[in-house]
């Protein structure tokens, strides 16, 4: 096992990844073309390209292509499960939201009731208070009426007193 230098890894990153583009469509195969190019550092043989452009100085290993194969499977079903994930999520925020605003309007509702049922019973309170003081005016207008009749008949009554008896006088005291 010789150390990589980090130029040669990173191309054999590359490689990999067009390799899995390659594999998501199996019925494009992966096919090794030579072109001129400079030569792999470290070998005399020119370096190969792949269709999709991605250089390559080794054939891919059949390993390496189930390995690949394996993981993008792998990467399927966790996209696809995420996805399902996600698409419940997003109905389950959709029917809480609906319930909130089911509580809202119900909430609302009530209210704006209890609200209407005060009003009406203010302007029944108002009405029997007006009533009552109405009332409370008549009585207290027909008291004064029959306190007036009681004073004029007590007037009369003196004045007729007075006109009947003869006015006393008093004797002139000694000086």
């Amino acid at each position: 096992p010789l150390s990589l230098s980090a130029a040669e890894e990173q191309r054999r990153r590359v490689q990999a990844a067009v390799c899995v583009s390659a594999l998501c469509n199996p019925a494009r195969p992966l096919m090794m073309r030579q072109t001129p190019q400079p030569t792999d550092p470290g070998s005399s043989e020119p370096v190969s390209e792949t269709e999709s452009g991605c250089e390559s100085a080794d054939p891919i290993a059949p390993e390496t292509v189930r390995m690949l194969r394996l993981e993008l499977e792998g990467e399927r079903r966790q996209n696809k499960q995420l996805q399902a994930k996600l698409k419940r999520a997003a109905k389950l925020n959709e029917q809480l939201q609906t319930q909130a605003e089911q509580e809202e309007e119900y909430l609302t509702n009530k209210l704006m009731k209890r609200l209407e049922a005060l009003k009406r019973e203010k302007e029944h309170l108002a009405r029997q208070v007006e009533m009552e003081e109405e009332n409370i005016t008549n009585k207290l207008y027909k008291k004064l009426e029959q306190v007036k009749q009681e004073k004029v008949s007590l007037e009369n009554l003196l004045e007729q007193a007075r006109k009947s008896t003869p006015p006393v006088t008093r004797p002139l005291a000694p000086r």
